[in-house]
């Protein structure tokens, strides 16, 4: 939300002034006022106060416990009656418990309980026990009291033990991964457990890094070899979508044929089902003139042609030179600097079906990449998002993913689409106008690309503007199809939620309370007692 309260980039406007001028408060009438930069849906807004993390919370709590918990980083803050006043010195020290050093522990570890739950105690990384909150005050029947005294949240890396426990009764839920999904058919066949799908919005894809730094690159595979802004040209990147071959991810690796389950559903844009504004690839199709990728390795292997053609133009007209020349060799193999193409794919760690899908890429891309090589390398999670830093981001391809914080199209156009620095994705991957059509530093720069790029952002700009809704959407449909038409990403899959249940939980009650596509399943739930 902060882009919306905040003038200009909220990294920098993010003071003390800013924030007490676009938030103010009336202790009087105890009214919170949010003055946004420009007019907003009422949609929008709506969505936005309810996203997790943008809760009020009460400033005596904090206080209270904070105190208690670290009284000098309680007085840092401005919180007790002998501390800081509350101007620009003692908002910069809180902030500054944002530090990992200056980490402030209760207040990570702990929640201001507002509803059925409240935090019994928590061990790191291993389980968070909750218990019901007597404080809480139902607000109507659809938000009722808790009925369970206490449910133990269990983190549980093997697939082997969350399935014993679901097995024994000791859990009432738990995550098994599709690749394991007979395990599930023999707790559902014992009638020990049943299972229940759901859309949601989490969703998939693998990026392409505009401006790979090939130093780090040549740590990650000592062999890679490739020019570092090979996914500048368009064609290129459109000749890789192509490549890949999602039904067959979808059916063979994921599952969905093997077990005649829906696990994942195909997708393109970042407006997806569920989302307001949803466009489906048969829309996207109807606007964009057939531009959505689809496995075809003859329009690849075109893409391709096309694509060394465009960059060796394109880096001779920019440098007066063919130094940078993707070459071929007399047996047709493909060269880069007198060496074979080398790209790797990064995946997450610990993937199976991922491995697999990244591999038959692969296999299908040295087709008619002739003599290249796609190694794939699995990366932990955190590793992959810390070498998303734009200008040093070593991933020639890499799969990301992303999950609802409200479900308007700003939550995901804005993160993926948007190609300006500050972006979650378009930045690291130096998606950029400026990296696409003037930096000097990028050979194969296009002034064409970059309009196109620039088109997006007014788009983007103007939808956020909009004070109507159909208005925004018309201005972040046409952003989307622009997305497509520019080929930012090959889309793996938006997944759907399962939650496999003890069959002593009725399935009334599950799908009452559970099914919105705002919540995922990620874990494994233990409790002493469960009863609805």
């Amino acid at each position: 939300m902060s882009n919306l309260l905040l003038p200009g980039n909220v990294y920098e406007s993010n003071t003390f002034w800013n924030i007490t001028q676009n938030i103010t408060v009336d202790n009087a009438t105890n009214n919170i006022t949010f003055h946004f930069q420009s007019p907003l849906t009422p949609n929008f807004v709506f969505e936005l106060l309810s996203a997790s993390g943008d809760f009020v919370m009460d400033a005596n709590w904090i206080v209270a416990h904070a105190t208690a918990a670290q009284p000098a980083l309680a007085w840092k803050a401005g919180l007790t009656p002998y501390a800081l006043p509350w101007n620009a010195t003692g908002f910069n020290e809180y902030k500054a418990q944002g530090n990992a050093t200056d980490y402030n522990e209760y207040l990570v570890n702990n929640v201001m309980a507002d509803g059925p739950y409240e935090i019994d105690y928590i061990i790191p990384s291993s389980a968070v026990v909750l218990i019901k909150n007597p404080n809480f005050n139902p607000p109507g029947s659809w938000f009722p009291r808790a009925h369970i005294d206490k449910i133990v949240l269990e983190y549980i890396g093997e697939t082997s033990t969350r399935y014993l426990q679901l097995k024994s009764g000791y859990a009432q839920t738990g995550g098994i991964p599709s690749s394991d999904w007979s395990l599930v058919e023999g707790l559902v066949n014992s009638h020990i457990d049943y299972y229940l799908s759901k859309p949601s919005l989490s969703i998939f894809w693998y990026n392409f890094n505009t401006n790979v730094n090939t130093t780090m690159l040549s740590t990650l595979d000592k062999s890679a070899n490739m020019p570092s802004a090979l996914f500048s040209v368009l064609q290129i990147r459109k000749a890789f979508a192509y490549a890949y071959n999602e039904s067959e991810y979808l059916n063979k690796d994921v599952g969905n044929a093997n077990y005649n389950v829906t696990f994942a559903v195909p997708y393109a844009g970042m407006l997806v089902a569920g989302m307001l504004g949803y466009q489906s690839i048969g829309e996207l199709n109807n606007a964009t003139h057939g531009q959505v990728p689809y496995f075809n390795l003859t329009l690849a292997s075109k893409y391709w042609s096309e694509g060394v053609a465009d960059w060796n133009k394109l880096v001779y007209n920019n440098t007066h030179s063919t130094a940078y020349n993707i070459t071929t060799a007399s047996d047709g193999d493909y060269l880069y600097m007198g060496a074979p193409l080398n790209i790797p794919i990064i995946i997450f760690s610990a993937d199976p079906i991922d491995q697999a899908g990244a591999t038959q890429w692969g296999a299908y891309l040295s087709s008619f990449i002739k003599g290249a090589t796609f190694p794939v390398i699995p990366l932990a999670f955190p590793s992959i998002l810390g070498y998303q830093v734009q200008g040093q981001n070593p991933m020639p391809i890499y799969e990301l993913g992303w999950a609802p914080d409200y479900p308007y199209p700003t939550d995901y156009l804005g993160p993926m689409a948007l190609p300006e620095n500050s972006t979650t994705y378009p930045g690291p991957n130096d998606m950029t106008p400026y990296w696409i059509g003037y930096n000097t530093s990028n050979p194969a720069r296009n002034t064409t690309e970059a309009m196109y790029l620039q088109e997006m952002i007014d788009y983007y700009d103007n939808g956020t503007a909009a004070a109507n809704t159909s208005v925004a959407l018309m201005w972040f449909h046409k952003m989307n199809e622009e997305l497509i038409n520019m080929t930012f990403y090959v889309y793996i899959e938006q997944a759907v939620d399962f939650q496999i249940m003890s069959d002593k939980v009725p399935q009334s009650v599950m799908i009452t309370w559970e099914q919105n596509v705002m919540w995922t399943i990620g874990v494994s739930l233990s409790s002493e007692e469960y009863s609805c």
